[in-house]
C-alpha cells in the first residue's frame, strides 16, 4: 500500500519503551477476479465446444456402459431378445461405483489439461491428455472418493442437526447448498494439482493451502457458473422435449445426444473454471504463472 507521495504506507505502533515506531502495512489481498475467470471459462469451452463434448462424453459413456453391464441389461435386436442378469450383491454395487468415479476422474483430467493448454493457446495434445489421465487415475479417483465422503458426511450432519431442530426445508436447503459449496471450495483445485502439478495424493493438501482466504470468492465463481449451466440446460432441454415428443428411434437418439451434450458441457465448464482458479491462486500465492507451470509438460 502506498501513500500519495509514492512511499510505502506505514502505521504507528508503540514500542516497549513507550516510543512510537513505524512499520509497513501489509499489502491488500489480491482479488481472485471472479468475472474474468467466468468469462474466460465460457470463451475456452465454447470456442471448441464439440471437442469439450467429446472429451466429457466418451469416458462417462464407457463408464456407464460398464456399470450397466455389471447391473444387468436387456437389449432387443430385431426380434432377438438379449438379456444379461449382471452381477449381484454389494460387490457389484461397489465395483460399479468405483468404475463411475474412475470415469469421472478421467473426464475431469482430460478437460483440465485441455483448459490449461487452451488458456495458453498451446496446440492440443490428445495423446498426452489420455496418458496423463490414466497415469494420475489412482490418486485422482482416491481423492475424489475422499472428497465425496467428506461432502456426504457434512450433508448428513447438517440434515441430522436440522431435523433435531425442526428446521424448515425453506431454510435447510439453501443452508445445505451453501455449506456444501464452501466445503467443496476447500478441495476444489485438487484435480488440477494432481494432473497439472503432479502433486499426487498431496494434491488435496495443496488445494487446502491454495484456497485459504479465497473460499468465498471460489463459491461465488462456482455458483455463477452453475447458474449459467442451469440456464443452458433449460434452453437445450427444450430440444430434448421436442425430440422426445417426436417419437421414433431417431427422436430417442437425438434426445440422448442432447442430454449427453448438456452433461458434457456442464463438466467442461466446471473443469475449466477450476483449472483457471488453480492457475490464478498459484499466481497470487506462489508467484507462478501458467507458462511456468507448463514446464512440467515439457
Amino acid at each position: 500500500m502506498h501513500n500519495q507521495d509514492g512511499q510505502s504506507a506505514q502505521k504507528a505502533v508503540e514500542s516497549s519503551e513507550g516510543k512510537k515506531a513505524y512499520v509497513p502495512e501489509s499489502e491488500p489481498k489480491a482479488s481472485l477476479g471472479i468475472g474474468t475467470l467466468v468469462s474466460e471459462t465460457f470463451t475456452i469451452v465454447f470456442e471448441r465446444w464439440f471437442l469439450v463434448i467429446v472429451l466429457g462424453f466418451v469416458p462417462t459413456f464407457i463408464g456407464q456402459l460398464a456399470s450397466s453391464f455389471l447391473a444387468g441389461a436387456n437389449l432387443t435386436l430385431a426380434s432377438q431378445q438379449l438379456a444379461y442378469s449382471g452381477l449381484t450383491g454389494n460387490f457389484a454395487s461397489i465395483l460399479a461405483g468405483v468404475i463411475s468415479i474412475a470415469a469421472m476422474s478421467i473426464t475431469f483430467a482430460l478437460l483440465v489439461q485441455y483448459a490449461f493448454d487452451a488458456n495458453l493457446h498451446r496446440p492440443l495434445a490428445l495423446k498426452r491428455y489420455i496418458t496423463t489421465a490414466f497415469r494420475t487415475l489412482l490418486p485422482n479417483a482416491a481423492l475424489n472418493i475422499l472428497i465425496l465422503l467428506v461432502l456426504g458426511l457434512v450433508a448428513f450432519t447438517i440434515a441430522t442437526a436440522a431435523g433435531a431442530a425442526n428446521l424448515s426445508p425453506v431454510v435447510l436447503v439453501p443452508l445445505l447448498l451453501v455449506a456444501l459449496l464452501w466445503v467443496y471450495s476447500v478441495f476444489s483445485v485438487t484435480i488440477p494439482a494432481v494432473v497439472i502439478s503432479r502433486d499426487g495424493f498431496r494434491g488435496i493438501l495443496r488445494s487446502f493451502h491454495l484456497t485459504k482466504d479465497y473460499r468465498w470468492p471460489i463459491v461465488a465463481a462456482i455458483t455463477l457458473t452453475i447458474f449459467f449451466i442451469v440456464i443452458l440446460s433449460l434452453v437445450l432441454g427444450f430440444f430434448v422435449f421436442f425430440f422426445g415428443m417426436s417419437g421414433g428411434f431417431v427422436g430417442i437418439i437425438l434426445s440422448v445426444l442432447v442430454l449427453a451434450s448438456i452433461s458434457s458441457l456442464a463438466s467442461g465448464l466446471l473443469s475449466v473454471l477450476i483449472t483457471l482458479i488453480f492457475a490464478r491462486l498459484c499466481e497470487i500465492k506462489e508467484g507462478t504463472t501458467m507458462e511456468q507451470i507448463a514446464g512440467v509438460f515439457d
